[in-house]
């Protein structure tokens, strides 16, 4: 049969197409975003958004904070405070979104008796989430259910959303991956039955569901476990080289689909246990290094310290204050390897027992503030008493963040820093030096 002669539909006249070779390609671009526009512009989904932590070495780490619209993995082994830091962040979200809800499936603590231990402590009180506008559920279930639940929750957002005519900003926090089973599990005596199934129902159902979590702008937080990285020997075996690993460990959930669809990747080593008596004032934890193994805002594979306490989460003043004191890891390996200085020089200086903060202005070198010498133990209530230090230390961060690790690690130049930084208020550093000068 022969083909159907259709019209050819013209984009430019003649007369308009009467230019330069750069010209004429400029009018083709425009006439395929016109056509895409078209024919598939229902096709794209919101733009993400992205929530800071307020930990701003943590923040300049992440690109600018924690990204909505595909899952963000926090991986490490157990017992380092992944699920403490869900529910930390859990208060950062409802406290920074108004209209927003938090959803905790806690399939890891599912049948836990937690109102009969005698000894317990309720990350809900502890961080003063608000009861009202966070389900926590301590609930068994399978994969499948996970993944029903996810999509349920994703359309009575989208009903309330058009009926209010109002965004709303859902998160979703699943504990854990490797806790949750399929359902074949069950229905088999025979665990060679049931190998890779997992792997393959996660693949399928992450594609599956990847469009409603990308139009919603669903925050999907993931946690997972850790195993040791064996590497099977041999001449002809290739190495594998894939997000989810640092190190000696790697991932325990093993989807390939994770490694694709994944946004943020973070993986958390813990490091030697610190409190009080290491002047770390209020702490009782351990030290965590932080590694970002996949990031579609900013560059990974960079490592970061936070200082970590158990019942409260990452500490925000001693993490910081370590950040301006000594070099993070992977300064130290630069420095090793290349042989030179800090892009910009440790802002806690240390002169004997005692501590001081010292700016420098990062174009000109010159010394914009000095503060008092006290000891790392006072600190943090020198801190909290006296205005004019807390604003410099704040400014000091904020300024050894960008020069540090966005310009120093990332080598991302002033001219792209705005596309790696998407926070709804944007730092201006001028502006902040002029008010403290």
């Amino acid at each position: 049969m022969a083909r159907k002669k259709t019209t050819k539909k013209e984009f430019y006249s003649s007369s308009e197409l009467e230019q330069g070779t750069q010209e004429h390609a400029t009018l083709l671009k425009q006439a395929f975003d016109t056509v895409i526009a078209k024919k598939y512009g229902s096709n794209r989904p919101p733009k993400p958004y992205v929530t800071s932590t307020g930990i701003i070495p943590f923040d300049a780490l992440l690109g600018g904070g924690i990204v909505s619209s595909a899952p963000v993995m926090i991986t490490s082994t157990p017992e380092t405070g992944k699920s403490t830091i869900a529910f930390q962040y859990a208060k950062i979200f409802l406290d920074t979104y108004p209209n927003s809800v938090v959803v905790y499936c806690d399939i890891e603590g599912a049948g836990s008796d937690i109102e009969n231990a005698q000894v317990t402590v309720n990350r809900i009180d502890t961080f003063n989430i608000d009861k009202s506008r966070i389900q926590y559920e301590r609930i068994v279930l399978t994969v499948e259910e996970l993944f029903d639940a996810l999509y349920d929750i994703i359309q009575v957002k989208k009903q309330f959303e058009e009926k209010t005519g109002s965004e709303f900003r859902v998160l979703f926090i699943w504990d854990s991956v490797k806790a949750t089973p399929p359902s074949k599990q069950f229905q088999t005596d025979d665990p060679n039955k049931i190998i890779g199934v997992k792997a393959r129902l996660l693949s399928h159902l992450l594609d599956k569901y990847m469009p409603d979590i990308k139009f919603s702008r669903l925050n999907f937080l993931l946690i997972d476990q850790v195993r040791a990285n064996l590497k099977i020997e041999g001449p002809y075996v290739a190495t594998e080289k894939t997000v989810g690993q640092f190190k000696d460990f790697r991932a325990a959930t093993q989807v390939q689909n994770l490694n694709h669809l994944t946004s943020q990747w973070i993986y958390l080593s813990k490091k030697e246990e610190i409190s009080s008596k290491d002047n770390y004032i209020d702490v009782d934890g351990w030290k965590i290094d932080c590694f970002l193994d996949k990031n579609k805002l900013a560059p990974s594979k960079i490592i970061i310290k936070l200082i970590f306490d158990k019942i409260y989460g990452i500490n925000k003043f001693w993490t910081e204050f370590e950040f301006l004191a000594r070099p993070c890891p992977s300064e130290e390996k630069m420095i090793l390897k290349a042989k030179r200085d800090l892009i910009y020089p440790l802002c806690m200086k240390q002169s004997g027992s005692y501590y001081y903060l010292e700016v420098i202005d990062p174009g000109t070198g010159e010394v914009l503030y000095t503060s008092d010498k006290c000891y790392m133990k006072e600190m943090l209530d020198y801190y909290n008493s006296d205005e004019t230090f807390r604003q410099w230390f704040e400014y000091a961060v904020k300024i050894s963040s960008y020069m540090r690790i966005t310009k120093g690690l990332f080598k991302i130049p002033e001219e792209e820093r705005h596309e790696h930084i998407n926070q709804e208020e944007e730092y201006e550093e001028s502006e902040l030096k002029t008010d403290l000068l």
